[in-house]
């Protein structure tokens, strides 16, 4: 359940910080579309990771998809408990903080128009 609510918790505050960024509808979904392809790709959501060339992995740990797989690997298939899975876990919340942060300080642009 922890690893499921920061995963939308992450993805949620990106989205937001994408939406409030863009100026149109049309935009949104370009841009939205093309990050979770780019993200999803480079994460390990589309292809495993260990098929993937060692920079190609390396830059893998720049996305929240490699930190929901990692958190989601070591509860589900390891069986470890959530200390074992912290990082993974403040990485995802992190993100989602940021995300919720940028966007609240990109529609303070509209709110002094």
């Amino acid at each position: 359940f922890v690893v499921t609510a920061l995963t939308a918790w992450a993805a949620a505050g990106l989205a937001l910080l994408l939406a409030s960024l863009c100026t149109s509808r049309r935009q949104v979904l370009t841009l939205g579309n093309f990050f979770v392809l780019v993200l999803s790709a480079i994460g390990g959501s589309m292809v495993p990771r260990f098929l993937m060339p060692g920079w190609l992995q390396d830059i893998g740990w720049a996305t929240p998809n490699t930190w929901a797989l990692e958190a989601y690997d070591g509860v589900v298939r390891i069986g470890r408990p959530l200390e074992a899975i912290w990082l993974a876990l403040a990485i995802l919340f992190a993100a989602g903080f940021v995300g919720w942060l940028g966007a609240r300080l990109a529609a303070r642009r509209f709110e002094q128009l």
